[in-house]
């Protein structure tokens, strides 16, 4: 069985995006294009509610906790874990959160800015279930290869 899932969107709620559209919003669009699985994954900030996850579930949706942190200063993708912006910092306290389940994905990893993880995924390996293949690219510049 075939799932169509996003684990890294943003929504209006993000502090950091000037994003027009609400969560509400984004969930209403996920189940017009047929989405079974998303994760609102804002810029330290967990956005996951109750409320959300039931117009989620209503409109046939699977929401995921999620967060977009900042693990040691690069973007890490932090799926269904305890999330609390002063107290995960580093990727060894990722690791120990680990132990009690949750998905950690790098977003984008080498895409050219100073906040995605470059060798810092190589050197957390162990840390990561998977690597996003960054929608951000064209035929001459694809930071994904």
């Amino acid at each position: 069985m075939l799932l169509k899932a996003d684990f890294h969107i943003h929504t209006r709620e993000d502090p950091h995006d000037f994003i027009r559209y609400t969560a509400v919003e984004l969930l209403q669009e996920a189940s017009r294009q047929g989405f079974q699985v998303v994760a609102l994954t804002c810029h330290n900030k967990r956005i996951h509610t109750e409320d959300l996850r039931r117009r989620a579930a209503d409109l046939g949706i699977l929401l995921i906790p999620g967060v977009e942190a900042a693990i040691e200063g690069k973007h890490t993708l932090l799926l269904d874990m305890p999330y609390s912006r002063l107290r995960v910092r580093s990727f060894a306290h990722v690791r120990a959160l680990k132990r009690d389940g949750g998905l950690v994905i790098a977003p984008h990893p080498f895409f050219p800015a100073p906040k995605c993880l470059g060798g810092k995924l190589r050197e957390h390996l162990d840390v990561f279930d998977a690597i996003e293949f960054s929608h951000f690219y064209t035929r001459r510049l694809d930071f994904n290869r």
